[in-house]
């Protein structure tokens, strides 16, 4: 297999050998990302950082104005009755729950548990709603996370083919969207499904005036204008009264107080697009939140949250139940949308936040960090120690140190700027709640969670500190004593900095309702994964099949013996997955 193949994805139908062993995989299986990782973290920054400067420089979706603009005509399949679409978001992170959600998308028909009727035949539509591999794009991570586990899931299509489509999220814009384009905007095959677009955003035609269509917001930065001509000319050739679902990267509609900006640039889409030629958005899809979360109107219009395609798992008890939607960029007019469904529940979502209690054991690079803040804490105090003992042996003066001299020790000016460095950073990490996310109630609330996570280290640096040095005195004398102070302080503080750091995550997810984000990804849950199954029948009606999965599947194995060409490289162990609706099937009936 050549290089660009294994970057880029087959240019050509040619069906791969089936692997015999695991070693003849074209990728390697990945472990969830450790968000906490000093590595994982640094790289994030720097790409975060890098593309954000370029991006408002050079835009890529400018550049695709000289790419074709052709609108997509999907075939019909004569083996099915009408046109079934997957839509799978927040797909590359873990091998295990992205693989789950690839084996259960790539099987003829699926049933779900709890599922009464017929079978849910395989898509022939598959789209791929924005951050398709994790922590940032590059062909790596593609092969890896993303087209290597689908290519073994679906290594084979007879024609008519499944066509595949994306929408790019902030993940894949981390290298400027390069990869994506190499994907997903170019004639290629991941596995038995052909990509079909010629740009990061596209327009679908389906049958019975039913639309898809897929747009690209770039960091929630702004919708350009070659995108915008796209889909006005496409809404030209649509006519009144076209029926559109639209997927988008980021749910704006769940955040309107914090993502102001971003939502204005989708009701301005919204109204200035899509209304303006009287078209009716109907169902509106998005993922970058890893849950599933419907919200309906009482026109029955649709706001969908589904992203659960393979990646670390989001809170839903911060969750409002009610939302208020802007329908115009002025924010003059609203529509009222209510929450009917949510996965996980609640409940279950409100007692997971404790999960971030295992930070350490779930990050275990990340305990160089408090490791070395509780070492940088102990070299500062001891400019303090001995002005307030004021003794020429600094030995005897740490052995007789009590608890009010560590307290007095904060009160010296290495130790206020110490402190200092570490209030500015910890009050830079806080992420308020929903409530104060602008202004000076934002400024407020990051200085209170900030000073909060402070006392807590100060407090537990003083216990440590303690009982180290008690530990330290009882076992060496001299320089020897100095240096498994020290050596105690670094592992203690490593171990206790850690599951502070969790224990303040999971407290403020639980009862705040802030650091979602961060509580979640420092377990990365591979539970309650999902995707939507829809489905256009001959009528014209749309029913929308929520899929669940409570947990993904960790043993599998070679299926080396399999005598149809479709057949999954890597099956579950047992063979079997048990997918359930999430809740009834979401009805929207046709129009004569």
């Amino acid at each position: 297999m050549t290089t660009e193949e294994r970057s880029w994805g087959r240019a050509t139908t040619e069906e791969r050998a089936r692997p015999t062993t695991w070693e003849k995989l074209s990728f390697k299986r990945k472990p969830p990302v450790p968000w906490f990782s000093p590595s994982v973290l640094a790289r994030a920054a720097q790409r975060v950082a890098i593309s954000s400067a370029f991006g408002d420089f050079l835009d890529k979706r400018e550049l695709q104005n000289a790419l074709p603009s052709d609108i997509i005509a999907h075939p019909l399949d004569p083996h099915q009755r009408g046109v079934w679409i997957d839509f799978i978001a927040d797909t590359g992170d873990g091998f295990n729950p992205t693989y789950s959600v690839a084996w259960l998308t790539a099987q003829r028909s699926l049933t779900p548990t709890n599922h009464v009727g017929e079978p849910l035949p395989r898509a022939s539509l598959v789209v791929f709603g924005g951050d398709e591999v994790y922590p940032v794009a590059s062909p790596e991570e593609y092969e890896n996370r993303l087209t290597g586990p689908y290519e073994a899931s679906l290594p084979h299509t007879d024609p008519p083919h499944p066509t595949l489509l994306a929408i790019p999220g902030n993940h894949d814009w981390y290298d400027g969207l390069t990869t994506f384009m190499r994907v997903f905007a170019q004639p290629k095959w991941v596995g038995g499904r052909r990509t079909g677009q010629s740009r990061s955003y596209f327009a679908v035609q389906l049958q019975h005036r039913w639309w898809l269509w897929g747009i690209d917001i770039q960091f929630d930065t702004y919708i350009d204008e070659p995108q915008l001509t796209y889909f006005d000319a496409a809404a030209r050739e649509m006519g009144p009264g076209a029926r559109v679902i639209l997927c988008t990267a980021v749910p704006a509609w769940t955040d309107v107080q914090s993502n102001v900006e971003g939502f204005r640039d989708l009701a301005y889409f919204e109204a200035h697009v899509l209304r303006k030629h009287g078209l009716e958005l109907v169902i509106s899809l998005s993922g970058d939140s890893h849950h599933y979360v419907r919200y309906e109107a009482e026109d029955g219009t649709q706001k969908i949250t589904a992203g659960g395609g393979g990646a670390f798992l989001h809170p839903t008890h911060h969750l409002v139940d009610e939302l208020k939607v802007p329908t115009d960029p002025t924010f003059e007019h609203f529509k009222v949308y209510r929450r009917r469904a949510s996965y996980p529940d609640r409940k279950t979502s409100f007692w997971l936040s404790f999960g971030a209690l295992a930070l350490p054991v779930r990050n275990r690079t990340f305990m160089f960090i408090p490791a070395l803040l509780y070492l940088v804490l102990g070299f500062a105090s001891q400019f303090a120690i001995r002005t307030l003992k004021q003794e020429h042996d600094f030995d005897r003066a740490l052995r007789d140190l009590r608890l009010a001299d560590v307290l007095a020790t904060f009160a010296h000016p290495v130790s206020i700027v110490m402190l200092g460095l570490v209030l500015v950073f910890l009050v830079g990490f806080a992420k308020p709640w929903a409530g104060a996310s602008r202004g000076w109630k934002k400024l407020a609330a990051k200085g209170l969670m900030g000073a909060t996570h402070l006392l807590i280290q100060i407090g537990l640096f003083v216990v440590v500190a303690l009982l180290v040095l008690d530990l330290a005195a009882r076992l060496a004398h001299g320089k020897a004593f100095f240096a498994l102070n020290a050596l105690l302080l670094g592992v203690a503080g490593a171990v206790v900095g850690s599951v502070a750091l969790g224990l303040y995550l999971a407290v403020w997810c639980a009862f705040g309702g802030a650091h979602g984000n961060e509580a979640f990804s420092a377990v990365s849950y591979g539970r309650f994964k999902n995707f939507l199954r829809m489905h256009i029948g001959a009528d014209g009606s749309l029913a929308i099949y929520p899929i669940g999965l409570d947990r993904a599947n960790t043993a599998w194995e070679l299926d080396s013996d399999a005598t149809s060409k479709d057949a999954a490289w890597i099956k579950p162990r047992g063979n079997m997955l048990a997918a359930r609706l999430i809740e009834s099937p979401i009805k929207i009936p046709g129009r004569p």
